[in-house]
């Protein structure tokens, strides 16, 4: 039996989910969650094999709480569910521990192939996340991009980040210049809707 927590902040998505995985012979949903410190409570307490997370959550999110699971004592695989089938999330996710990668929209029959594949030991990545995974590499950000990246998020100045970071503003203009670059925008306008839309930080 595949004993599988569905974590998704939406009680009516649980709900069908839910129903449909019941009517699935090998499979028991033995628990929900609504945030990622819930999903990670219950992971802990439930030992399920499978864990179906919607990345978008309240609380500590989806990647943080995907960390988290894999440091418990009996660490579960964990499927990853988005609405944004195609976002720079799922490869972090899959970068933080995540054993697969599904579109919120996929059919439901491909949702069971998956948990059934991911509960084989394998991996299993729907083909849309695949084909965008190959196009756009995780790209890996060290404490001090991550630092500049989070000081953009708030609005903060050139001046305040020099400040913040004990650099001369010059300096803080070529890090800048370079983190663009990597982020592939033109601008901090650019680079702040990036980071909040792909939460970055």
């Amino acid at each position: 039996m595949i004993r599988v927590l569905l974590v998704d902040d939406h009680a009516f998505l649980r709900m069908g989910v839910k129903s449909f995985l019941e009517l699935e012979e090998g499979v028991e949903v033995v628990g929900e969650a609504e945030s990622g410190e819930e999903a990670v409570s219950a992971a802990a307490s439930l030992k399920p094999d499978i864990v179906v997370l919607d990345l978008m959550m309240p609380g500590i999110g989806g990647i943080e709480a995907v960390r988290r699971m894999a440091r418990l004592e009996r660490p579960p695989q964990v499927l990853v569910l988005s609405s944004f089938g195609q976002s720079a999330e799922m490869a972090r996710a899959l970068s933080a521990g995540a054993n697969g990668a599904l579109a919120k929209d996929a059919p439901m029959e491909e949702l069971v192939k998956a948990i059934r594949r991911i509960n084989s030991g394998k991996r299993y990545v729907s083909t849309d996340i695949a084909n965008y995974l190959a196009a756009n590499p995780i790209v890996e950000f060290d404490a001090r991009e991550r630092e500049i990246m989070l000081a953009i998020s708030k609005g903060l100045s050139n001046e305040d980040i020099a400040a913040m970071l004990k650099l001369s503003v010059p300096r803080v203009k070529q890090l800048l210049k370079d983190l663009y670059a990597r982020l592939g925008v033109a601008n901090r306008a650019e680079a702040a809707g990036m980071i909040l839309r792909e939460r970055l930080v």
